[in-house]
C-alpha cells in the first residue's frame, strides 16, 4: 500500500467522486451539490428505487470520495464489509446513519410497507413530504418492489461495527430539522468522527444547502490524508 497523500489546499488532484442516494430517491438528489463541487465525471449508484435511473460507475482505481446520503451510507457500510469497497479514499455522509431501527420503530417501517402495497404514489408522496419536500418523481416511475426491499434493509441491516472498523477520513453532515433523522440520535452515530449541522434544513439536505455542503466538504478534504 503506498503512502498516504495529503491533499494540498487547492485540492490541485485528481479525485473521483462517488455519489450514493437514499431511500425513495434517486441520483438526481446530488446534482446541485455535484455541480457546485465541480466534479469531473462524477459517478452515481443508483439504488433503483426510481425507474430509470441512470448508473454511470464502478470503482475506481485510485482513491474516490464516496458521497452518500441517508440509507446509502448504510448501503456503501454494509457493501464494504460484504465484497470491499478498493480505494475507499473518504467517506462523507450526509443525514447518514449505520442502523435505522436505533432510532426507528420497525413497526412503523412495516406500516410504509403496506403503505406502498396499497398506494405507491400516496405513501411516497407523504415520505417525501415528511423529510422535507423539494423531492417529487412521477408516480409511474415508482419501483414499489425495490421500495419495499429498501424499508427491509432500514428494518434489518445493522453496520455499526463496520462503521467503527473504517480506517478513511469520514466526514458526517446533519440537519437540525430532520425529521427522518434526528439530530440528537445524529450526533450519537457519528460522535466519533468530524460533524457538522445545518440549523435549518431537513433530511434534503443536499437539496436544500449544497453550497453548505459543498463548503464543509473541500473544507474536510484540505485537511485529509487519502489512502
Amino acid at each position: 500500500m503506498r503512502a498516504p497523500r495529503k491533499l494540498k489546499a487547492e485540492l490541485d488532484v485528481e479525485l473521483d467522486f462517488v455519489f450514493i442516494h437514499g431511500w425513495g430517491m434517486d441520483g438526481q438528489i446530488f446534482n446541485r451539490l455535484s455541480r457546485s463541487l465541480k466534479a469531473e465525471a462524477p459517478k452515481t449508484i443508483e439504488l433503483g428505487f426510481i425507474k430509470g435511473g441512470k448508473t454511470n460507475w464502478n470503482y475506481p482505481a485510485r482513491p474516490a470520495i464516496y458521497i452518500t446520503h441517508s440509507l446509502g451510507t448504510l448501503w456503501l457500510l454494509r457493501e464494504w464489509r460484504l465484497r470491499g469497497v478498493p480505494s475507499l479514499g473518504a467517506l462523507i455522509s450526509l443525514n447518514g446513519f449505520s442502523c435505522f431501527t436505533e432510532f426507528t420503530d420497525p413497526r412503523q417501517l412495516k406500516l410504509m410497507q403496506r403503505g406502498l402495497a396499497k398506494n405507491p404514489a400516496a405513501q411516497m408522496s407523504d415520505f417525501w413530504r415528511r423529510a422535507g419536500g423539494g423531492f417529487h418523481r412521477d408516480a409511474g416511475g415508482l419501483n414499489a418492489e425495490r421500495l419495499s426491499e429498501g424499508l427491509t434493509w432500514l428494518a434489518e441491516w445493522d453496520e455499526t461495527k463496520t462503521l467503527a472498523s473504517l480506517k478513511c477520513p469520514v466526514l458526517a453532515l446533519g440537519s437540525a430539522m430532520d425529521a427522518i433523522v434526528p439530530v440528537e440520535n445524529f450526533k450519537a452515530t457519528w460522535q466519533d468522527h468530524n460533524t457538522a449541522i445545518h440549523e435549518t434544513a431537513s433530511h434534503m439536505l443536499p437539496l436544500e444547502a449544497p453550497e453548505w455542503c459543498r463548503d464543509e466538504i473541500l473544507k474536510f478534504l484540505k485537511t485529509s490524508e487519502l489512502v
